[in-house]
């Protein structure tokens, strides 16, 4: 059976960026996963506030790239008529001292809107650079793997 669970935003004309419109979606849409299938959630700004010690939350952000609580994933791409793999997508990923994974959507928002933002773009190209420049030494035949990376405008 399948089910969906939808996060929704209204929009009322004020002054709101795209950013904070997909982020009060998440906030809504997780709510309704929380619930269970078949749920939805509208986003009430009354409900909800902006998280508190963003600031903060930032720092550790920084802090985590040198202290190695920022790891890249590489998630597998496969040709489907061969099944083969012929290429990766680089994912980054944050291990909170104290709250663990954190989800992707939260930090990157953070990312975006702060200082950190060419730092954590050095990290993943440096990363997935070195993560490319393994598989072309362990793969001496064959079609090399290509990698994609999803770069911000920021």
């Amino acid at each position: 059976m399948i089910g969906a669970r939808i996060g929704i935003v209204v929009w009322d004309e004020k002054s709101i960026d795209c950013g904070e419109i997909v982020q009060h979606a998440q906030v809504a849409l997780d709510e309704a996963t929380r619930a269970g299938k078949g749920h939805h959630v509208i986003f009430d700004p009354e409900r909800h506030h902006p998280p508190v010690g963003q600031v903060a939350l930032v720092e550790v952000l920084r802090h985590s790239v040198h202290a190695g609580k920022l790891v890249m994933h590489f998630q597998p791409i496969v040709d489907l008529t061969s099944n083969e793999v012929v290429g990766f997508e680089a994912l980054m990923r944050w291990l909170h001292p104290e709250r663990g994974w954190v989800r992707p959507h939260v930090f990157i928002l953070l990312v975006e809107q702060s200082n950190p933002f060419f730092e954590l773009g050095a990290f993943v190209i440096r990363e997935t650079v070195s993560a490319a420049n393994s598989w072309l030494n362990a793969n001496d035949h064959g079609a090399r793997p290509y990698v994609t990376v999803n770069l911000s405008a920021g």
